[in-house]
């Protein structure tokens, strides 16, 4: 991913360090129940529901990317390469792992599989709920 003003696709830099604080707050919660903690960025407070939704995106990527791999494994990849693919396509990271990383590419791959990473690339790319957004029905309904 890339910074918070960057155009790049992926789980951007802020969005991880974000939850890691939020991770290590909780933590912390445990020893000091009563405490009262914030989790900050930039010197900000975040808010509970920024980091809900922060949370809500990285669980969304998650799953995208291990739908994309199970798919990609029911087409016969290899569990390294459906891995490698999905995450490669979905991160728009460039070259993945097994049949699709550095020293090699992804012509090797059947129609079906370039098809689906296509569209991972652009989930990837124009964030995951601008796409999903367009995909709904009540987007395209007229009001």
């Amino acid at each position: 991913g890339g910074s918070a003003g960057s155009t790049s696709g992926s789980m951007k830099l802020m969005r991880v360090i974000v939850l890691a604080k939020h991770g290590l707050l909780m933590a912390r919660k445990e020893i000091h129940p009563r405490a009262i903690m914030k989790v900050r960025f930039s010197g900000s407070v975040v808010s509970d529901d920024v980091i809900m939704r922060i949370l809500g995106f990285f669980l969304l990527f998650m799953f995208l990317f291990f739908i994309f791999a199970i798919l990609l494994g029911a087409m016969g990849l290899d569990f390294e390469t459906a891995l490698g693919a999905s995450i490669a396509a979905i991160g728009n990271i460039g070259p993945g792992l097994g049949d699709v990383g550095p020293a090699s590419n992804f012509s090797s791959l059947p129609s079906a599989a370039k098809i689906l990473l296509s569209f991972g690339m652009l989930l990837g790319r124009l964030e995951l709920y601008t796409v999903l957004v367009l995909l709904t029905p009540m987007f395209w309904k007229k009001t």
